[in-house]
C-alpha cells in the first residue's frame, strides 16, 4: 500500500496511542539501514564526503567524534517511543521528545539515518497526542513508516512494502502490547546481519547492551513493565555522561532488574532524596520572609535584612522523607548575571511580586520567567504576590499561562498558580492563612513529583556519596587520592564503563563533589560547594570592579560564614584563591594580562558607556541580536571574559567592549542595549569578516547555553537603520 492509503487506514482506528507504537516499530525495522554500506557516487550524494573506493565502514557518514553520541541518540529515541507506547505514558513519551534533539541531528547528518531517527521521533511526539490528535498520530505514522521504506536499499523496496503489509495486519489485529511483542522475523537477514555486526565492533556498552536490546525485540520477547520506566528514565545529570558511561548504566540497571535483586537499584531510597526549591525576585519582594513563613518563624515587616547574593536552608518536606535546599536569591540587579550557575531543570520556582514597586506585577513576572525558561528548561514555576494584605498584586493570570506553556505536557502551563499571601498574617487564621496553606500544599505536591526524575545510584555509588556528605561539614576539601580510596573500598573501578571518573562527574554534575580539571593549581576537589557559592558572593557584594588578589584575600579571610546548619565556612590564606580561579572558571572575572594579580569583575563595572569609544560605528559592519523575551545580563560579561586579551585602551565597561583582533587587521565594538533588548557587534578593517567569524561563534556558544528566541540582522556599511539592512535572517529558536 502507498503511504495515502496507510494513512486513511491508520486514521480509521482513531487510536494515537496505536499510532504510535506502529511507528516505534518501524523505527525499529528501520535501524538496520543505519549499516548501510554505498559505494563512492552515493556517499557523495548523500554526505558529500569521499574518503575512498568501495564498501564504508558501520556509520562512515557521520564523524568519527559524533559516531557513539548519534547512534546511543537515535537507539534511546527509538527505546523511549517503543516504552510511552507500550506503558502508554505520557511523561515517558514527553522524555523521548526531549531527547530527539540529537537523534534530529543525526538523521540531519546523514540521509541514511533519516528513516530511523525521524520515525522514533515522531513516534514519541504523537504518543503525547490525546484523542483529538488521532489524526495527527496517524498521518506522522503513515509517512515516517514510508520514509523507513525509503531508506532501505533499493533492491530491498518490495521486501519494505511486503513489511509494511505485514505490520499493519498485525497492528490491526492486536492490542498494543500484543502487537509490540510480535516477531519481525521477516526483514531481510543481510541488512540486519551488518547492523548486529556493527554494534558488536563498536563496542562501549553497544555490544552488551543494545544488541540484545534491539534481538529481543525483534524477536518479540516481552519487557517486565514493572521495572521498564525505572530501567530506562534518565535523569538530566545522567544524560550528560558519555555514550560508554550511559549504556553502562542502563546495563547495569537492566541485570539487576533481570536478577530481580530487590529492585534495588531501581527504588527511591537510592535517590538523593533532595530537591532543589529556588526563590527568585527583584530585591525586597520578601523571598526570605516567605522562607521563614515555611520554617514557621516569625516575619516582621520591614525587618528583614536584604539578603547578601544568596542564602541556602534545607527544609525536610513534610510526610515525606525529601528535604528541599531553598535557595533564596538576593535581588540586586548585578546579581542576576550569576543565575546561569544556579539556575537548572529539576529545580521548582517560587517567583515573588510585588505591587508596592514602579514595575507593574506582569512585567515582573515575565523578566524573572524569561530567567526560568532560558536556564531552567520547563520547570514549574509558583507566582506569589507577597504583601497582598497592603497591596493588590494585578496580574493577568491566563496571559502569562498562555505565554508560558509547559513544552513536555500538552495544554499545561509551566505557572502553577498565583497565590496571594501576607508573610506576616498567615497564623491569622484568616483569608491569608488559608492562602498560604494552599500554597504550601501545592509546593509539597510538585516536590514529591520532582524527586522521581533524580539520579538513581547503586548500593555502592550511594554509599560513596553518603561517606562524602558526612565529611562535608569537616572540611571544604577532599583529596583526590582520598576519593579514590572511597571509590574502591566500595568495589568502583578506576577504568571501565561507568568508573571513578564517571561517578565524579555526575557528582559534580549534582553538586555534591565540584572538580575543576581546569584549574592546576588545584589538586583537591571542592567538597563542601556552600564554600565555593558564598565565597563568590563575599567578593561580588564587596563592590569592587578592579580587586587585586592582595584585596580579595583580605576580604575572605576576614570573612567566616555559617551554613544553614551552623557550620563555619572559613577562607585560609593558602586556599582564598580557589575562589577566584573558580571566578574565571565561571567567566565572571579575569585577570589583567599585563598586571598578574589583579582582576576585573565586568558586572562591576561602571554602566555609563564611555565618552569617547575610539571607533567609527558609521561606516564599520554591523550585526545585531534582537531578544524576544529578555537578553541576559551575563552575555557581555561572559564575552568580555573570553575576549579580555583583546580589549583596546581598557576601553570596556559593564555593557560593552573595545576590541582589537591579535590576528587580523580587524576591530571590534560590542555593546548591550538593555532596553531594546539588544546586543550589537560593530566591525572594521581589512579582515572585517574574519573576526566577524571568531567573534560570533564566541557568542552562540554563550546563547547556546539557554532556551530563547531571538533575530539576527546584518547592516552593511553606511545603513542607518533595518529598512536598508541587507541579509536579515529570520528569527531562530535556540535549544
Amino acid at each position: 500500500m502507498d503511504r495515502e492509503e496507510l494513512k486513511q487506514r491508520l486514521r480509521a482506528l482513531n487510536d494515537p496511542w496505536k499510532c504510535a507504537a506502529f511507528a516505534a516499530r518501524m523505527a525499529l525495522l528501520a535501524l538496520p539501514g543505519l549499516a548501510v554500506r554505498a559505494d563512492e557516487d552515493s556517499q557523495e550524494k548523500s554526505s558529500g564526503l569521499a574518503t575512498g573506493k568501495g564498501q564504508k565502514p558501520f556509520l562512515w557518514y557521520w564523524k568519527v567524534e559524533e559516531r557513539e553520541k548519534y547512534l546511543l541518540a537515535v537507539l534511546r529515541t527509538g527505546q523511549l517511543a517503543w516504552s510511552a507506547a507500550l506503558l502508554q505514558d505520557r511523561e515517558m513519551s514527553a522524555a523521548s521528545d526531549a531527547a530527539a534533539a540529537d537523534a534530529d541531528a543525526a538523521a540531519y547528518a546523514a540521509y541514511a539515518a533519516y528513516a530511523a531517527a525521524y520515525a522514533a521521533v515522531y513516534a514519541a511526539a504523537y504518543a503525547a497526542a490525546d484523542a483529538a490528535n488521532a489524526d495527527y498520530a496517524a498521518d506522522a505514522a503513515a509517512a515516517y513508516a514510508a520514509d523507513a521504506a525509503d531508506a532501505a536499499d533499493a533492491a530491498d523496496a518490495d521486501l519494505w512494502k511486503k513489511a509494511i503489509e505485514n505490520i499493519y495486519f498485525l497492528y490491526k489485529n492486536h492490542s498494543v502490547k500484543s502487537f509490540l511483542s510480535q516477531s519481525s522475523d521477516f526483514i531481510h537477514p543481510h541488512l540486519s546481519s551488518r547492523f548486529i555486526q556493527g554494534l558488536q565492533d563498536l563496542g562501549q556498552g553497544f555490544d552488551s547492551y543494545w544488541l540484545p536490546w534491539y534481538q529481543d525485540r525483534m524477536a518479540g520477547k516481552p519487557l517486565d513493565l514493572s521495572t521498564l520506566k525505572a530501567q530506562i528514565m534518565l535523569s538530566e545529570e545522567e544524560q550528560h555522561l558519555s555514550p560508554a558511561e550511559i549504556n553502562a548504566r542502563l546495563l547495569e540497571r537492566a541485570s539487576n532488574a533481570s536478577k530481580n535483586v530487590s529492585h534495588s537499584l531501581l527504588s527511591p531510597q537510592t535517590t538523593l532524596n533532595r530537591v532543589r526549591v529556588i526563590f527568585l525576585g527583584y530585591g525586597e519582594t520578601g523571598k526570605t520572609s516567605l522562607v521563614r513563613t515555611l520554617f514557621n518563624e516569625p516575619v516582621i515587616e520591614s525587618q528583614e535584612a536584604m539578603t547578601p547574593g544568596i542564602d541556602i536552608r534545607e527544609w525536610e518536606v513534610p510526610g515525606t522523607d525529601i528535604k528541599a535546599h531553598f535557595w533564596d536569591f538576593g535581588g540586586q540587579v548585578m546579581a542576576h548575571a550569576t543565575h546561569q550557575f544556579f539556575l537548572r531543570s529539576r529545580c521548582l520556582y517560587v517567583l515573588l511580586l510585588n505591587a508596592r514597586t514602579d514595575i507593574n506585577a506582569n512585567q515582573q513576572a515575565e523578566y524573572w520567567l524569561e530567567h526560568v525558561k532560558a536556564f531552567g528548561g520547563d520547570s514549574k514555576v509558583l507566582l506569589v504576590g507577597n504583601k497582598s494584605d497592603l497591596t493588590q498584586v494585578n496580574l493577568d493570570l491566563l496571559r502569562l499561562k498562555e505565554a508560558y506553556p509547559d513544552e513536555q505536557q500538552a495544554g499545561q502551563s509551566r505557572i502553577v498558580d498565583f497565590y496571594p499571601l501576607s508573610c506576616t498574617s498567615y497564623q491569622d487564621g484568616g483569608q491569608f492563612q488559608r492562602y498560604f496553606d494552599i500554597f504550601k500544599a501545592d509546593l509539597i505536591q510538585h516536590l514529591q513529583a520532582m524527586e522521581i526524575h533524580q539520579t538513581r545510584f547503586s548500593p555502592a555509588e550511594f554509599q560513596v556519596l553518603k561517606d562524602l556528605r558526612e565529611q562535608s561539614p569537616r572540611s571544604a576539601f577532599l583529596s583526590k587520592a582520598d576519593y579514590a580510596a572511597l571509590c574502591e573500598a566500595q568495589g568502583i573501578r578506576a577504568t571501565g564503563g561507568f568508573n571513578h571518573d564517571s561517578l565524579l562527574t555526575l557528582l559534580d554534575a549534582l553538586g555534591v563533589v565540584l572538580h575543576f580539571p581546569r584549574i592546576t593549581r588545584l589538586d583537591d576537589y571542592v567538597l563542601n560547594p556552600r564554600w565555593l557559592t558564598y565565597g563568590v558572593y563575599t567578593l561580588l557584594y564587596a563592590q569592587q570592579a578592579r580587586l587585586a588578589e592582595t584585596a580579595a584575600r583580605d576580604i575572605l579571610t576576614a570573612k567566616t560564614v555559617e551554613d544553614h546548619e551552623g557550620n563555619k565556612l572559613t577562607y585560609p590564606p593558602d586556599r582564598y584563591w580557589v575562589i577566584l580561579e573558580a571566578m574565571k572558571e565561571f567567566e565572571l572575572c579575569y585577570e589583567l594580562p599585563h598586571e598578574r594579580g589583579h582582576y576585573v569583575i565586568p558586572d562591576l563595572l561602571p554602566s555609563d558607556q564611555p565618552a569617547d569609544l575610539y571607533f567609527e560605528r558609521t561606516r564599520a559592519l554591523r550585526f545585531d541580536f534582537d531578544f524576544e523575551g529578555f537578553l541576559p545580563r551575563h552575555l557581555s560579561a561572559n564575552f568580555i571574559v573570553r575576549r579580555h586579551e583583546e580589549i583596546v585602551d581598557e576601553v570596556v565597561w559593564q555593557n560593552g567592549v573595545r576590541l582589537r583582533s591579535a590576528q587580523w587587521q580587524a576591530d571590534a565594538l560590542a555593546m548591550a542595549d538593555y532596553h531594546g533588548r539588544r546586543w550589537s557587534l560593530w566591525l572594521s578593517g581589512h579582515d572585517a569578516a574574519r573576526y566577524f567569524d571568531e567573534l560570533y561563534a564566541e557568542v552562540k556558544k554563550i546563547l547556546g547555553r539557554m532556551d530563547l528566541v531571538y533575530g539576527e540582522w546584518v547592516w552593511l556599511p553606511g545603513t542607518g537603520n533595518k529598512a536598508n539592512a541587507q541579509g536579515a535572517i529570520a528569527k531562530v529558536h535556540h535549544l
